[in-house]
């Protein structure tokens, strides 16, 4: 009896430990078939925005990711503006607000306001604020303050000084720490107005369900169009290209948003559906780059002139 009971406590021994070691591996193989999903499902999209380089013109998503109850963070994907082809990926356990550093990077900015300068199209990090400060002994930064000054960053030091950091040579230098209020709030959607200027004319929109596009002298009186209307995007790299954001149905329950070129007579020219709002829009070598609020129509590139779909890009 006394070798059978020791027998079995030595089983016990080895199997306690071994069904721990086995639950940690499930546990661990879950959670990276959670992280590998972040990589390939449709997210949420967050921010658009395009990057120059001496390479060209690069289009960096972030989109936020969930996969189970515990992967989720911001997704960043660098896209080639020519073809579509992925160029980069990489998920962050952060949340992340990013800009363009141009050339070739970008600034990223967590929720708890620590700075990392990524390089475009790559995504690897360059450098942070915080390890670019410690080198160079000016003092540490307030995470969470800072402000925009071209390609540059200038942070907030705990001791009420500025410093600068460039984007292009990450060299660190002291600076007026006037006016740094901290993360940049504004829209991120793409910027419209209800008016366009051709010459001594204006265009915008008349009354009723269809809203006529007119367009006469600019001190004429207009008719006041509805919330309702359509309205032009602004800055998409050339003034004289008028496009417009509109709804292809009248129907509010089933909104379908569209994009259209009209003339400077005003003609319409062509109209494209864009699956879900502009998020950013951008003319770029004659393609007009698009990036939407809809997963499944996160980005594609147009034909400026017919309107054609050149590429489009899903997870």
């Amino acid at each position: 009896m006394g070798e059978k009971s020791k027998r079995d406590f030595d089983m016990r021994i080895v199997a306690i430990p071994a069904a721990i070691l086995a639950i940690g591996c499930v546990a661990l193989g879950l959670r990276c078939a959670s992280k590998s999903k972040l990589r390939t499902q449709d997210g949420a999209p967050k921010h658009a925005m395009i990057v120059r380089g001496p390479a060209g013109a690069t289009l960096v998503l972030t989109d936020h990711v969930r996969a189970g109850k515990s992967a989720s963070g911001d997704r960043v994907t660098s896209i080639d503006v020519a073809t579509g082809a992925q160029l980069g990926l990489r998920v962050f356990d952060d949340p992340l607000h990013c800009w363009p550093a141009p050339p070739a990077h970008a600034w990223c900015a967590t929720t708890d306001g620590e700075l990392s300068l990524l390089e475009i199209p790559s995504l690897a990090t360059a450098a942070t604020v915080d390890e670019l400060l410690a080198r160079s002994a000016l003092g540490k930064a307030v995470h969470g303050k800072w402000r925009i000054d071209g390609a540059d960053v200038i942070v907030l030091l705990t001791d009420g000084h500025g410093a600068r950091v460039s984007s292009a040579t990450l060299a660190v230098s002291a600076a007026d720490a006037t006016n740094i209020a901290g993360p940049d709030s504004s829209s991120e959607e793409c910027v419209r107005h209800s008016t366009a200027t051709v010459g001594t004319d204006r265009l915008d929109f008349g009354p009723g369900p269809r809203h006529a596009l007119l367009r006469g002298p600019r001190k004429e009186p207009r008719p006041v169009a509805p919330a309702t209307a359509p309205i032009f995007l602004r800055k998409v790299g050339d003034p004289s290209v008028l496009l417009v954001l509109h709804e292809g149905s009248l129907d509010p329950a089933t909104p379908t948003p569209q994009l259209s070129r009209v003339d400077d007579t005003p003609t319409l020219e062509w109209t494209a559906d864009l699956g879900g709002t502009c998020r950013h829009a951008e003319l770029i070598d004659g393609l007009l780059i698009i990036a939407t609020s809809d997963a499944t129509h996160r980005a594609f590139a147009l034909d400026l002139a017919t309107g054609a779909p050149r590429w489009q890009f899903t997870f």
